[in-house]
Formats: structure tokens, sequence, C-alpha cells
């Protein structure tokens, strides 16, 4: 069961950590609209999506309520 609950945890941690570097670079730069942001928004936007996908599919069934 640790390893279920380590799993979660890293999975959290993921998003968290994802979250945060969106939220670091929305507060760097004011536009993210222009040309030369859009990438580097693109790339980390994709990065959260991906982590909170990851987090979705994660079979929370394994935990036996």
């Amino acid at each position: 069961m640790n390893a279920y609950w380590n799993e979660v945890a890293g999975l959290v941690r993921q998003v968290a950590s994802a979250g945060k570097r969106l939220e670091d670079f929305l507060q760097r730069v004011p536009d993210p609209w222009r040309a030369a942001d859009k990438k580097e928004f693109s790339a980390l936007h994709a990065e959260l999506l991906q982590a909170q996908e990851a987090y979705s599919a994660f079979e929370h069934s394994k935990l036996d309520v």
C-alpha cells in the first residue's frame, strides 16, 4: 500500500511543480501572447496538462476502500 501512496504523491508533486512553473512564467511575462513568449507558454501549459492527465489516468481503483 505504501507504493500506492508514493505513486500518488509523485503524481501530485508533478502537477504542483508544473503549475508553479507556469505561474512563475505568467508573473514574469506580462503578455504571454507575444510571438516570442508563445512557445515557452505553450510548452509550460502542455507540461501542466500532461501532469494533470497522468494524475487523472492513475488507477485510483487500486485503493480498496
